[in-house]
């Protein structure tokens, strides 16, 4: 494994350990190997036992028949195995099942994210050169993004990032209000880069069978969002993605170009079932492929992080620009209901109640645009910082519907 790779994975499992440096230490001594640099770290703990396995098993019994040897390999991709009273070290740091109680975030890569979550990551994505391009082209455009603005709690907000929305007729968004930022003609590269997204995601669907509902046709991206985060001190809290244009369970992909930073994602548990959270990098050029159900079953965020933890790029430093590719389904975008106050409906689902768990419905989402496009959004609560401009409350009406009744 790389040594970023590596160094977050211990960074985690030695969460007591103050000093980076240490960590970083021990990586180079054993020449970033994974195995060497636990041990050696746990040495300088001082426990009993200098072994991996001593650091997490506690001494035999009488009534432990059998200690498995320790197996190495890349952490999150073992199984487990429940046949077995003592685990090795390995089975220990390793994914348990729903029923199990979890604190710490499983680091996924490409090679096994989908076997965790309903998602696909693909590295170095654009021949290189595009990926190069794409980059410095979109920094130079991103200091004319404006940033998202809400209301929270009485008072309107700020997101933490500029955002910018490519269409390829903007015209028609416009008359619909989304995200409450400006709305340009796809691009030249954006739109080769389209062709591209396209063609991968189709490519990406055609080996999984649908969900009942989701889009059954040829997905085609209808607009590209853009994110642009300046430094380690910028990112976007825990959310999931609207749904009322692209429809329930749709599929989203999203272009990572610049720093290397950390993406975060949380299931939403059934009621009563642990939480779970999951870790994947994402890399300059690389394509992280949101199938259906991962905006119904899991919250996502591009977290604030420390200098150290993220990985410049060799043009643009601590600079990110992302863009997520979305197709607006014409059959929701068209007849998206108005709530009993005149309001666009917001599009949910239902993750609190056990009896309908995951199912869909449109209620008032308290939303209102003022003469500045500021967007009041009641129905989620993301990290922002504090803006002093004018604020215009909506209150919410009563207007709910399921989505089976309407369509």
């Amino acid at each position: 494994m790389s040594f970023d790779y590596n160094f977050a994975y211990l960074l985690q499992m030695f969460s007591d350990i103050k000093k980076e440096a240490e960590i970083i230490d021990a990586l180079n001594s054993s020449n970033n190997n994974l195995e060497e640099a636990i041990n050696s770290l746990l040495v300088k703990k001082r426990r009993k036992s200098n072994t991996i396995d001593g650091y997490f098993i506690k001494k035999t019994t009488v009534s432990d028949s059998s200690v498995q040897p320790c197996q190495l390999s890349v952490p999150c991709t073992i199984k487990f195995d429940e046949s077995t009273t003592q685990k090795n070290a390995f089975s220990v740091l390793k994914w348990s099942d729903a029923t199990t109680s979890s604190t710490k975030p499983k680091i996924l890569n490409a090679e096994n994210v989908s076997e965790f979550i309903p998602g696909k990551l693909l590295l170095n994505f654009l021949p290189s050169e595009l990926a190069d391009e794409l980059l410095l082209s979109m920094i130079s455009k991103a200091k004319d993004w404006k940033v998202s603005k809400f209301i929270i709690n009485k008072r309107q907000v700020e997101s933490m990032h500029t955002t910018c929305l490519f269409a390829e007729d903007p015209a028609i968004l416009r008359n619909h209000y989304y995200y409450g930022v400006n709305i340009l003609k796809l691009t030249k590269e954006l739109a080769a880069v389209k062709g591209l997204v396209d063609n991968c995601v189709n490519e990406t669907l055609s080996q999984r069978k649908r969900l009942k509902l989701e889009s059954q046709e040829r997905w085609i991206s209808s607009l590209a969002l853009g994110n642009y985060y300046e430094d380690e001190t910028k990112g976007v809290g825990l959310h999931s993605d609207k749904l009322e244009y692209i429809g329930p369970h749709p599929t989203i992909a999203s272009l990572t170009l610049g720093a290397e930073r950390l993406f975060k994602i949380k299931k939403i548990p059934f009621p009563g079932s642990p939480p779970e959270t999951f870790h994947v990098m994402l890399p300059h050029n690389s394509l992280f492929v949101m199938l259906p159900g991962f905006q119904e079953g899991y919250k996502h965020e591009i977290p604030k992080q420390k200098v150290f933890e993220i990985k410049p790029n060799k043009l643009s430093g601590m600079q990110r620009v992302n863009f997520t590719f979305r197709m607006i389904r014409k059959e929701y975008f068209d007849a998206l209901p108005y709530c009993f106050c005149g309001r666009r409906a917001v599009l949910k689902v239902v993750f609190k109640k056990k009896d309908n768990f995951g199912k869909h419905f449109y209620f008032c989402g308290g939303v209102k645009v003022d003469d500045e496009n500021t967007e009041v959004d009641k129905s989620d609560s993301v990290e922002k910082t504090e803006s002093s401009k004018k604020i215009i409350l909506a209150k919410n009406c009563t207007y709910f519907k399921w989505l089976e009744d309407l369509f």
